[in-house]
């Protein structure tokens, strides 16, 4: 085998690697729930990958002791944490994927700098160019 179809192989080889581990995140991504379970047992809150309740149960009767406002503010904390919780899993699954130095939870939260990410001072002139041979 010549030096370019080894380094071809190789290639290939780290392809179908990184391939596999994204098909694996991918399946571990899609099987992401989260239960989060509010002080008291007032409520349980059930989220999916992307934050989407799937479930709300009230598990005690500790609810009947809250007046509603303070109900839903409980039931509406409690969906918060299983939100939060739910992107941190999503993170940390994506981590062996994003660039080094990518904040993909602070992405996700909506707190990146994205100045720092997206610099306002990118200098582009050349970035289009063909090489010269």
């Amino acid at each position: 085998m010549s030096s370019l179809e080894e380094r071809l192989q190789q290639a290939f080889d780290e392809f179908e690697r990184r391939r596999g581990v994204a098909v694996d995140i991918h399946r571990q991504l899609a099987e992401i729930e989260v239960t989060v379970t509010a002080p008291r047992k007032v409520v349980s809150v059930t989220v999916g990958q992307h934050g989407q309740v799937r479930s709300v149960q009230f598990p005690t009767t500790a609810y009947r002791r809250l007046t509603p406002s303070e109900l839903a503010a409980t039931v509406m904390d409690t969906i918060a944490k299983a939100q939060a919780e739910s992107r941190d899993k999503m993170a940390e699954l994506m981590a062996p994927m994003t660039p080094p130095g990518f904040d993909l939870k602070a992405m996700m939260d909506g707190t990146a700098n994205l100045d720092a990410l997206l610099p306002k001072d990118f200098d582009g002139s050349g970035f289009f160019e063909r090489p010269t041979a």
